[in-house]
């Protein structure tokens, strides 16, 4: 499975090559580097917090299994999922 890092930066290479001529030189990767660090960072600014993220899965969970969940059940599947996003996000900030 590719990392968020390598999809971002091949498609940033590859958006860079959509000349009717294509540029000739030398690639700048450590340009190109900064340009997808550059990027991870406002994406991340961008997506919900994990706590948000973890009840709209809860709330989605309700409605597609129509079920009745308790307040401890609410709760126990926030905090997890919560725990189990901010591990995600941990995860996709080491891929640097």
């Amino acid at each position: 499975m590719k990392k968020a890092r390598e999809v971002l930066g091949e498609a940033i290479g590859e958006a860079s090559m959509c000349w009717s001529e294509i540029p000739k030189g030398i690639f700048e990767s450590d340009r190109a580097s900064k340009i997808v660090d550059h990027a991870l960072l406002a994406l991340q600014d961008c997506l919900p917090t994990e706590n948000e993220s973890a009840r709209n899965i809860v709330k989605r969970f309700s409605l597609i299994c129509d079920a009745e969940l308790s307040l401890a059940d609410i709760q126990w599947l926030t905090k997890n999922i919560t725990k189990a996003l901010a591990d995600c996000r941990e995860a996709l900030k080491g891929e640097k």
